[in-house]
């Protein structure tokens, strides 16, 4: 009977309790009920031919008497002392109790597991801020939150698998066993020279728990650039890169190159997110976003890397000339795009020898004269190379006349020269 389960001493305890307990006071719960749900397991009550018996229902799926389970006399391997470290015995006499578990400590005393566990036996109240027997989510969420153990599973998307729950059951495990796909961006050169290409670097990352399926990758890149080219598994379309990466294993990293040619000076702001088929349970490193400034050449604003060397400055009024030729004229179409830049590529190594020779320089300044007049005074230049055509043609013109008639007096027919 009821003796034979728990100890003489606690039922005498129940019974003076009972008696010196108001009527407005919490009901006493059944001990085993009481140390099974706070073990985290499902207490359950069987109807049999004796009568109701507490049934435990373990985590490796067996079922056994709730009141011999809290004794001691089954499963004590699932015992609060074994699953915190003590040897589970049970007594039927000893100085801590008779027929019941106590938890040897490891100075060798023995102690009654629900003193050690210190289990309130008392109901406890909506509003109490304890969340027990008979409380749940639903019954009373102040003091039972959602994903809680209560015995209830609450089925609610809360951040937070419900112990409740069996599997499947609680929408939140799907979603936080999905995979943790993260991208970061970085962008070289930067600085940047007008013109010249600008190479992203966006790597994709899948932190797990689970491998990601479906990846895809977006860059919407910015104003002011010409695409140039991207990794094979990417295509551009109205200034947006889209990436198709497939499946992402645990812990695993791909990276994808975009390549860009910015047409004016300033700064550049790109940005990209990653996605998968299933829902990311961490959003805030789905996106990744790169500043790049762009100079309109090599620390001067300029980027006439020749002309600079020659004249000794970029704020030399010939090298501003040619600057806004580049600016006006060049920039904005693509073959004048394809001229700057490989005039970027080649230009400097140049620059430099010429940098550090008096004679080369004033040479250079001498060559680059006629385009710098001709770009800044293009009718006068015009008018001159048209009058300097005309004479070349018509000293042509005479010459070949010259020559006509000199052949003519030899054969005796210089009238046709007339």
């Amino acid at each position: 009977m009821f003796e034979t389960r728990i100890s003489r001493a606690t039922i005498a305890s129940f019974g003076l309790l009972l008696l010196l307990l108001p009527l407005s006071a919490p009901a006493i719960l059944s001990p085993d009920a009481a140390y099974c749900d706070a073990l985290g397991y499902q207490y359950t009550v069987d109807q049999t031919p004796a009568g109701a018996v507490g049934m435990c229902e373990l985590p490796d799926g067996q079922r056994v008497n709730a009141f011999d389970f809290v004794a001691g006399k089954v499963a004590t391997d699932w015992s609060y002392c074994a699953l915190n470290g003590y040897e589970a015995r049970y007594v039927e006499e000893s100085a801590a109790c008779n027929n019941c578990l106590v938890c040897v400590m490891p100075d060798g005393s023995e102690v009654e597991v629900t003193r050690l566990m210190d289990l309130n036996l008392l109901e406890t109240i909506c509003g109490d801020g304890t969340c027990g027997i008979p409380e749940n989510f639903q019954t009373c969420p102040i003091d039972c939150p959602s994903g809680g153990a209560d015995g209830l599973c609450d089925g609610q998307l809360d951040g937070t698998i419900d112990p409740d729950c069996e599997e499947g059951e609680d929408p939140d495990s799907a979603q936080l066993q999905a995979g943790d796909l993260a991208v970061t961006k970085s962008d070289a050169p930067d600085p940047v020279v007008l013109g010249s290409n600008l190479t992203y670097t966006l790597m994709v990352t899948n932190n797990g728990p689970s491998e990601v399926t479906g990846v895809a990758l977006a860059d919407t890149l910015p104003a002011n650039v010409d695409f140039v080219s991207a990794s094979p598994v990417c295509g551009e379309a109205n200034a947006i890169v889209t990436c198709n990466l497939g499946n992402l294993a645990t812990g695993a990293t791909t990276s994808v190159e975009i390549v860009v040619t910015p047409t004016a000076a300033g700064t550049l702001t790109n940005s990209a997110s990653v996605s998968g088929a299933e829902a990311d349970p961490v959003a805030d490193n789905n996106t990744a976003t790169e500043d790049t400034t762009v100079n309109g050449s090599d620390g001067g604003g300029n980027g006439c890397f020749i002309a600079t060397a020659a004249y000794g400055s970029y704020l030399a009024p010939e090298v501003m000339v040619l600057r806004d030729f580049r600016d006006e004229h060049l920039l904005p179409n693509p073959i004048g795009r394809q001229l700057v830049r490989f005039y970027y590529q080649t230009s400097p190594p140049l620059a430099d020898y010429i940098r550090e020779r008096e004679g080369l320089r004033m040479a250079t300044r001498w060559a680059l004269t006629p385009l710098i007049y001709g770009i800044k005074y293009p009718l006068v230049i015009g008018l001159a190379f048209a009058a300097v055509g005309i004479v070349l043609a018509w000293r042509r013109l005479a010459r070949r006349r010259s020559d006509y008639c000199w052949h003519a007096r030899k054969t005796g027919s210089e009238n046709n020269c007339l």
